[in-house]
This record gives C-alpha cells, sequence and structure tokens, in this order.
C-alpha cells in the first residue's frame, strides 16, 4: 500500500462518477482519494429516476449511500475538498488539494461534470428542475399527458420537439423570434398538432397549475411546463490546463474506456459525455477505474 500524500489515483468529483471510480478503484485495491468540491449539476433536482434499484431517490441521498459505501473500503480515501491545482510531473500529478495540501498522485479522474447555461429568461433560472425542465427521460413520465411548451431558438431543438411527443401531444413550440421553421418543418409540426409561437419570451411565472409565458408582445401563453435544452461548459478548468483534447461539443475527448488525450487523465461522467443521465455517468466512473487499474497493472508487470 502506498503511503499516505501519495496516490494510485486522485479522483476529482465526488458526484456519481468520481463515487463509482473510487469504488471500483478501492475494490482494486489502489490507494485512491476522492475530492468533492460540494456542487453538484443535478442539485435543483428532486429526485434521480430511471436507476435500477434507486429510482426515485433524492440526489443527496444517492451521494451519501455512494459516500457511505466508498468509506466502507480502507483503500480510499474521501475528501470533502475542492481540487484547486493540478500539474503534470514527471512520475505522474502534483494535486493541490484546498489551499494548501499537495498530493501526489499517479492518475488522474476528471469526474468534474458541467455546468448549465441556462437563457436569460427572466423567472426560468428560479424554475429550473420544477416547472421548467430538461430532460424528458429524467422528468417527462411525471408530467405525461400535460401542456408542454418547448424553448427551440433554432434547428437543432427539432430532434428535442420530437422527443417530448412521446410525453404528450399538446405542445407549443417557442422560437423566441429565431426564423428557423422549413416548410417541410412546419408540415410536419401541423400533422403532429404542434403549435408554434414566434415571439420571443420575456418571462416566466409560477401559477398555481403550472406556468404563465410572457411574451414581448404582450401577450401571454399558460403551459404546464416548459422544457429547455440548455448549453452547457466544462465545470471545471483543469483538462483544458492540462491539455486534453475537447471534441466540436465542448466535451472532453475520449476513447471507449474514458482515457483521455493526456497519459494518465481519465474521464468519467457528463464531462466526457454527450448523453447526461445518472445511470451514465455511474457506468463511466467504473470503466474509469476498471482502465486505470489494468493500465497501472500492466505498467507495474512491465517493470518487474
Amino acid at each position: 500500500m502506498s503511503k499516505r500524500g501519495h496516490y494510485d489515483s486522485v479522483v476529482i468529483g465526488g458526484g456519481p462518477a468520481g463515487l463509482s471510480a473510487g469504488l471500483l478503484l478501492g475494490r482494486s485495491g489502489r490507494n485512491t482519494v476522492v475530492c468533492d468540491s460540494g456542487e453538484y449539476r443535478n442539485d435543483p433536482s428532486t429526485h434521480v429516476w430511471s436507476f435500477l434499484t434507486r429510482d426515485g431517490v433524492s440526489p443527496s441521498e444517492f451521494r451519501e449511500l455512494g459516500r457511505r459505501e466508498v468509506g466502507s473500503y480502507e483503500t480510499v480515501e474521501y475528501r470533502p475538498d475542492r481540487v484547486t491545482d493540478v500539474e503534470a510531473v514527471a512520475d505522474g500529478f502534483a494535486v493541490t488539494i484546498g489551499d494548501a495540501e499537495d498530493v501526489s498522485t499517479r492518475t488522474i479522474v476528471l469526474a468534474t461534470g458541467l455546468s448549465d447555461a441556462i437563457p436569460p429568461i427572466h423567472g426560468v433560472d428560479d424554475l429550473w428542475g420544477e416547472r421548467v425542465l430538461h430532460c424528458p427521460y429524467c422528468h417527462g413520465w411525471d408530467v405525461r399527458d400535460e401542456s408542454f411548451a418547448v424553448f427551440a431558438p433554432n434547428e437543432q431543438f427539432l430532434h428535442y420537439v420530437k422527443i417530448l411527443l412521446q410525453w404528450s401531444d399538446d405542445l407549443t413550440v417557442l422560437t423566441h423570434g429565431e426564423s428557423w421553421i422549413t416548410d417541410e418543418t412546419n408540415d410536419a409540426f401541423d400533422a403532429n398538432d404542434i403549435s408554434v409561437v414566434d415571439d420571443p419570451i420575456s418571462r416566466v411565472d409560477r401559477t398555481d397549475r403550472g406556468l404563465n409565458i410572457s411574451l414581448e408582445s404582450g401577450e401571454t401563453l399558460a403551459r404546464d411546463v416548459l422544457w429547455v435544452y440548455p448549453d452547457s461548459t466544462q465545470r471545471s478548468p483543469i483538462a483544458e490546463s492540462l491539455g486534453c483534447s475537447f471534441t466540436q461539443e465542448g466535451i472532453v475527448e475520449t476513447d471507449e474506456r474514458g482515457r483521455s488525450s493526456v497519459d494518465g487523465v481519465y474521464v468519467a461522467g457528463d464531462a466526457g459525455r454527450p448523453s447526461h443521465q445518472v445511470s451514465f455517468a455511474v457506468s463511466d466512473g467504473a470503466m474509469a477505474g476498471i482502465t486505470i487499474n489494468a493500465d497501472l497493472a500492466a505498467e507495474e508487470f512491465g517493470s518487474r
């Protein structure tokens, strides 16, 4: 076992991906520290859905269960601290935890996640995760058959509109003043009884039942739910500072096992995948843990 302060892996991020990576690494006998800043993308959500055996649990309870399991292994140290700096060195990485503590590690797991860039429309931020939703696979079942408005300012949202028809046939597309709907798309909307509102949105307010969407024209639209699929950015600058490659979508580029373009840096969860679900994040963390152990084992085998 390595001495304290020198690790086989430092996992940066204490959400589902990071905890899963820590669990697999710990069970592989790898001296690991999981660093948790206490900031999570799914904090506004009230439940975790579509995760087998944990469907409907709160995100905070899910993380607490994970911490308890990871903490049962003497090989894993959980630290409720932010990683403030990572530097590549000759035999791995120098990592600063908190303001001052420096540790060394052979590998890094970036489970740092993404931040959502919510449209700057008055009221949307306050209602995020309640009646302003973004993931139909997380929330669609619970608001099925209600009236939907879909924030769709460009043609990239057409796929989103198609998916939402699975949960409601009462859809209104809000283009927010952008003219992107072709004649062909308009015909398809007509065939599916989808209405279109072109006026820009000025604000969104809660009502007793749902939402009141105010338009810049002065008109209002009553809907139960507003669907907004936000742009996302990397929550942490560490991947960029280490020189990792990124895809056009802004996620860290990895191979199928979570290896980044930088040797010794692995990625798990939203930071490195275009599809975002807790179940995917847990799977990514497990894959990163297994891959790190295999890569370190191969290195150790060759050096004996």
